[in-house]
């Protein structure tokens, strides 16, 4: 997304390793651990994370996450 302006949160905030998808919710394949970040959050100029936190998964395979930014005011 660097093309279009923009930066993933997670990469801006030092967990752009972090993964976000697991194979399934429950079952057999619920117990490997997640595989890849595929939810995201974008970041332009004058945004910056302050800070992200995981939520639990309540059933779902993706791991939900809330993030808090700052916006840099011009002036």
């Amino acid at each position: 997304m660097s093309a279009a302006g923009l930066t993933e949160a997670h990469r801006a905030f030092g967990k752009g390793l972090t993964r976000s998808l697991k194979f399934a919710a429950t079952g057999v394949l619920s117990v490997l651990p997640a595989m890849a970040r595929v939810d995201h959050a974008f970041l332009s100029d004058g945004v910056h994370v302050v800070e992200i936190d995981n939520l639990p998964r309540a059933g779902s395979d993706h791991h939900p996450f809330v993030a808090t930014f700052a916006i840099q005011q011009n002036g």
